[in-house]
């Protein structure tokens, strides 16, 4: 899979600075030795930039694959024989002082009270992250906690409890548009009917595979690119805020609800009646709909180095 994304990405820049190349050569008239010249210095540069921007988008694939493969931040599930042999490695007494407690007490409820809180007023304080700078702010004093070793049933318990909250914060949920990755298949199942035709369904779906990797495979960068962390989802919850592309979809739904049929009704001198339909704006308001769903899914690589950015890099 790894090889034929890789594969994908150096084609895509290829055949486009390539078609460029093809264009640019057949509108200029210039003499033979300055052709020659310009073809090899833009036949250079093409291949430099395709490398540059096939290595980026490589790297950002490996990158989303890598933090969804490691998993959770704390994979361990917190006892106290698991600190009284902690505090053995470390040559540590087997007893804590009382300061000692509080001090880790102290650690965490205010790695607690980082988070915001998620209850109604009234209610019993229930508290969660909604942010990243409260995940690692929490953090911090978890780990400063766990460095000191407590020996308190309940305070453990206590980690526990604080531990679980963060991993299920930084658990990923994919939150993106499933209209955009089926708009993104179909269309290249269209675009691959109209150039091979139907030769069955094999022969099909080979070409589909060779020929309409930018779509599928798009399709699937935007899939993992849309992988949010749950503390993001929860913050627009609690902001009241939707998916950014609703809107969008929204409008498009209201453009083709606001189409109406226009009947006419005409009374003839024998005292007839015809009655006429006219569903035009029905028509005009799929075909927009269709035409601007059809740039939006074709633009898939766009909306996945988007969530890509706000998902992996720069979510807060």
């Amino acid at each position: 899979m790894k090889k034929r994304v890789q594969i994908m990405f150096f084609m895509l820049m290829f055949s486009g600075f390539n078609i460029f190349s093809q264009v640019t050569s057949d509108s200029t008239v210039i003499n033979t030795s300055t052709s020659s010249n310009t073809d090899w210095l833009s036949t250079l540069l093409m291949i430099l930039l395709s490398l540059v921007i096939g290595g980026l988008m490589i790297f950002m694939v490996f990158h989303m694959a890598y933090v969804i493969y490691k998993g959770k931040r704390y994979k361990e599930v917190f006892t106290v024989d698991y600190f009284r042999n902690k505090r053995l490695e470390k040559g540590l007494p087997d007893t804590i002082s009382e300061e000692e407690q509080i001090q880790q007490y102290e650690l965490l409820d205010q790695a607690f009270k980082c988070w915001s809180v998620v209850s109604a007023p009234g209610e019993e304080e229930l508290r969660k992250p909604t942010s990243i700078k409260q995940i690692r702010q929490s953090t911090a004093l978890i780990d400063q906690a766990i460095e000191l070793c407590p020996l308190d049933e309940q305070l453990i318990a206590f980690l526990n409890e604080e531990v679980e909250v963060i991993n299920s914060a930084e658990t990923r949920q994919f939150y993106g548009s499933k209209t955009i990755i089926t708009a993104a298949l179909l269309i290249a199942a269209f675009f691959n009917y109209t150039m091979v035709g139907w030769d069955g369904f094999w022969h099909f779906l080979w070409d589909y595979i060779t020929n309409m990797y930018t779509l599928w495979g798009g399709a699937i960068v935007y899939i993992l690119a849309s992988r949010k962390p749950q503390f993001m989802i929860d913050n627009k919850i609690m902001s009241g805020k939707g998916k950014s592309h609703s809107f969008l979809f929204g409008l498009l739904a209201g453009l083709v609800g606001s189409a109406a049929t226009i009947r006419t009704t005409t009374k003839w001198s024998d005292g007839t009646k015809t009655v006429d339909d006219d569903h035009s704006q029905h028509f005009i308001a799929w075909f927009i709909s269709l035409i601007i769903l059809v740039v939006v899914a074709s633009l898939v690589w766009i909306w996945a180095l988007f969530n890509y950015l706000r998902n992996y890099v720069i979510y807060k």
